[in-house]
């Protein structure tokens, strides 16, 4: 029995699939039994997927990450660029919408617009119906969430206008 050269099988997995990159991981284990490595296919599968995520993650890499800057504008992202245009253009539909986001590089479906206006819809009723009930304005329900994001909830919200009352009592 002649002796083989000594090679990695996650290395022969490798070179076997630079000449035949469609390869399933049954394919690729048997042919290389046949070169005498004792492989499994779904260690062949395994190695396969994992060169495929490489290569993903290396064309990636120049790419904006989710959440960046999608549209090319620093520190606007999708869903910020189409709540801008929705800003200035109240009545445009979905449709509308993806054209004039595809005419400024951002990719957007129709249905992920349409869920943008829903939510934006829901919103200001809520705070239509918030001031409606109350007779609170809209600047000091603005106020008062602030003051509630500053305070981490309306237990400390509570806590700060204790303190408050006590300021006001003393001046």
């Amino acid at each position: 029995m002649a002796k083989s050269q000594k090679i990695s099988k996650t290395q022969a997995v490798k070179d076997f699939l630079e000449s035949n990159p469609e390869a399933t991981g049954k394919t690729i284990a048997e042919a290389l039994q046949k070169q005498g490595l004792s492989i499994t296919a779904s260690y062949a599968a395994n190695i396969k997927s994992e060169l495929n995520k490489q290569q993903r993650s290396k064309k990636s890499a120049g790419k904006p990450a989710a959440g960046g800057s999608a549209s090319g504008k620093a520190g606007i992202n999708k869903s910020q660029a189409v709540r801008q245009y929705l800003a200035v253009h109240k009545r445009a539909k979905p449709l509308e919408v993806v054209a004039a986001m595809k005419k400024e590089g951002v990719d957007v479906t129709a249905g992920y617009v349409a869920n943008i206006k829903s939510k934006s819809k829901r919103r200001r009723k809520a705070v239509k119906q918030v001031i409606e009930t109350t007779g609170i304005g809209l600047p000091e329900i603005k106020a008062a969430i602030s003051l509630l994001k500053l305070t981490n909830g309306e237990a400390g919200a509570r806590e700060a206008l204790t303190a408050a009352r006590e300021i006001m009592k003393i001046v």
